[in-house]
């Protein structure tokens, strides 16, 4: 099985590059696991940046970096089952 991780934002500081290297240590031999992270749409700093505009930004490099043949599959700690 063939599983990319796609996530938002890039160099983690060590401790959470060591969590998810433990994390993705965890799936079986013949799973092939790549994590691919893309840049975050700059944020102004102000608290005025329009979210909508920040996340279509980010959503759009998310499809990019989404295999032809994969499923997208969206985790969110608010959503439910």
């Amino acid at each position: 099985m063939r599983i990319t991780i796609v996530a938002v934002g890039q160099r983690q500081p060590a401790w959470a590059q060591a969590a998810v290297d433990d994390y993705l240590a965890r799936f079986p031999a013949d799973f092939k696991v790549e994590l691919k992270e893309v840049k975050a749409e700059p944020r102004s700093g102000k608290g005025n940046d329009p979210t909508p505009r920040l996340m279509a930004a980010e959503a759009a490099r998310i499809r990019a970096a989404v295999p032809a043949d994969g499923r997208i599959v969206a985790l969110d700690e608010r959503g439910t089952d």
